[in-house]
């Protein structure tokens, strides 16, 4: 049957279907408490599961699963007599980029324009991540496949362990692979079929899934690593899981900080660079850091070559940010957030409407992986820590300049506000953990600051992300690009 999309027209006849904040903000930011499926959510679980309205009688697997490129899936379920589907990922982040991949885009499997909303949370069960783990997935492998076996014998063979999503066969490399619609299924078909006579000597195994590798860098399928102290499925919903509140963290999965998992350790491939290490089991874990989703830091590339850490930090929002890295030299930077759900937001900004920093469109792409915090910057926030600290008040001979050279003892200076009419100002770091340490620190190692009150004021970036700009065509054909809401000629 086959699917297409378009994007809507709005009166302008601009492309996109105009934008609302209200429901970027709650569709795209807060998915667990998005419209759809599900109801009431519980508090504290990944929303890994993404509803699909009004599909059509007949429409296939292999048509729904045709649309999905974002991550590994758990199962993939169509309720005919509801004319829905329901697709659970490993991942809640590959559910997050699934949903607002296709915000927006008129959908049509035949003549069925589609529908898609939130199934019930739920966070990937011990056992399967377990399994995950150890590389299964909802693909089997078939080894020294010979002309006798077809697509025909493989449907028949494999129909038992449920419903197929896609069969494909490499004649020129004997191997096959069939795409069941569950990990559960694909794990008994594994296990069962080395026991029929039509397999006997075949090797027998995991594929990867068609869908999609892990966003953590794993092939899933292909033996993945895990990221320590972190379960399947609960990565970039931090905030939707009782991790983060109101700026403070809680520990992953209900662990204190020298808790540990003993999952998988290993390297982290794909494009994330750089090795992971060991999981809390084993040597990687020396409690002194927590476990943290890693999808939490954004590369920024083709930076204005006069571009500072505040110009960047004006312009990023959507959470607190843990620190900043700007390497003028090859005009990029590293942002890492603590929500990875505002990572992830930031992310999809710059990769539809973009992200502009000192007049220059930037690319944003993910950076290296960031799976451990240092504990005290966990206990930090866990208190309020932000990069932001306030001071006052203060003796009138400290200057700006002053402040700047004083506090730069514990980190680099991103940005200094003075408030003379109140005799207090601000000071805010690139990195939080140089914050704490200048909050902890500066009464006791500078005198000028002893009867001062030290503590943490607001980080501007925790500030919701602000909408995208607007383009409009004047009569004349030319686009004009400026503020939601401002009036242009032509509008």
């Amino acid at each position: 049957m086959g699917f297409n999309f378009q994007y809507p027209q709005n009166p302008n006849g601009m492309m996109g279907g105009g934008f609302n904040p209200a429901f970027q903000m709650n569709q795209f930011q807060n998915p667990m408490f998005a419209g759809g499926m599900g109801g009431p959510h519980m508090q504290g679980l990944p929303n890994r599961t993404v509803y699909i309205g009004n599909v059509p009688h007949g429409a296939t697997y292999e048509d729904i699963l045709n649309m999905v490129k974002f991550g590994p899936l758990e199962s993939a379920k169509i309720v005919e007599e509801k004319s829905c589907c329901f697709l659970t990922f490993i991942e809640a982040t590959s559910a997050l980029s699934f949903f607002n991949d296709y915000q927006g885009k008129r959908v049509l499997i035949g003549d069925h324009e589609l529908k898609f909303g939130w199934g019930k949370p739920s966070a990937c069960p011990q056992h399967l991540y377990t399994d995950v783990s150890n590389g299964a997935s909802r693909t089997v492998y078939i080894g020294s496949v010979d002309e006798n076996i077809t697509e025909q014998v493989l449907r028949a063979e494999l129909d038992a362990f449920g419903p197929i999503d896609q069969v494909r066969i490499l004649a020129d490399k004997h191997i096959a692979f069939v795409h069941l619609c569950s990990v559960a299924n694909a794990m008994r078909a594994v296990a069962t079929l080395p026991t029929r006579p039509l397999f006997a000597g075949k090797r027998i195994n995991y594929g990867k899934d068609r869908c999609g590798t892990s966003l953590l860098g794993n092939n899933v399928g292909n033996r993945p690593t895990s990221v320590p102290g972190m379960m399947m499925g609960q990565p970039a919903m931090m905030n939707q899981m009782g991790m983060m509140n109101q700026g403070r963290m809680r520990p992953m999965m209900g662990q204190g900080m020298g808790g540990g998992m003993g999952v998988m350790g290993g390297g982290m491939g794909g494009g994330m660079g750089g090795g992971m290490g060991a999981g809390m089991g084993g040597g990687g874990h020396d409690g002194n850091t927590v476990p943290m989703n890693p999808m939490r830091t954004l590369y920024l590339g083709g930076l204005h070559p006069d571009s500072t850490a505040k110009d960047i930090l004006d312009v990023v929002r959507g959470g607190l940010v843990q620190r900043l890295s700007v390497l003028p030299d090859k005009n990029t930077g590293f942002v890492t957030f603590l929500d990875p759900v505002a990572a992830q937001n930031l992310f999809n900004r710059g990769n539809n409407e973009g992200v502009v920093i000192k007049g220059k469109r930037v690319k944003v792409s993910w950076g290296k992986a960031a799976p451990t915090i240092p504990a005290f910057i966990y206990q930090g926030v866990q208190n309020g820590a932000t990069r932001n600290v306030y001071v006052g008040p203060l003796d009138p001979s400290i200057t700006e300049e002053r402040l700047r050279q004083d506090f730069s003892y514990f980190g680099e200076v991103e940005m200094i506000h003075m408030m003379t009419e109140k005799n207090c100002g601000f000071v805010s770091f690139t990195d939080i953990g140089h914050a704490i340490k200048a909050v902890e620190g500066i009464k006791s190692l500078n005198p000028n600051y002893a009867n001062c009150r030290v503590h943490y004021g607001k980080d501007r970036c925790n500030n919701p992300l602000r909408p995208p700009r607007i383009q409009q065509t004047q009569m004349d054909g030319t686009v004009v690009i400026g503020p939601p809401g401002e009036d242009h000629p032509g509008a």
